[in-house]
């Protein structure tokens, strides 16, 4: 089975595959929230995350994903890759706001061009 330490061609196959067929958006994210894994699998290798394994969480529309961080950052270049040959305009994380808290990437922040925030919610993350 697949993980993190799978090669990055591999996983980066894997991903544009769950793009493909709908298991995975394509979005570009700009809001994460982190904290230690509790045995979910990862969206992109389903490779469990486990509790010594930093977990990156993301609010699509409809539902939460959760990734390994090499996988995470090998969908966000293949979402990258897909929105750039389409010269579409991507669907941004809903909960994405510009560094003055506006929503409007025109207004000369940096909008969504900006690295994403994470939340790190540590230990505590599990005990909710």
């Amino acid at each position: 089975m697949p993980g993190p330490s799978t090669p990055e061609p591999v996983i980066r196959l894997l991903a544009r595959k769950r793009i493909a067929t709908g298991t995975l958006p394509v979005l570009r994210v700009s809001d994460l929230d982190a904290g230690y894994g509790g045995g979910d699998p990862c969206c992109v290798c389903d490779e469990q995350i486990n509790a010594l394994q930093v977990q990156y969480d993301v609010q699509a529309p409809h539902r939460r994903l959760r990734f390994h961080i090499k996988c995470f950052a090998l969908w966000q270049l293949e979402c990258a890759r897909l929105i750039e040959a389409s010269g579409a305009s991507p669907p941004r994380d809903p909960r994405a706001t510009d560094d003055d808290g506006s929503m409007d990437p025109s207004n000369g922040s940096g909008g969504s061009l900006a690295r994403p925030r994470v939340n790190w919610l540590g230990p505590a993350f599990r005990a909710l």
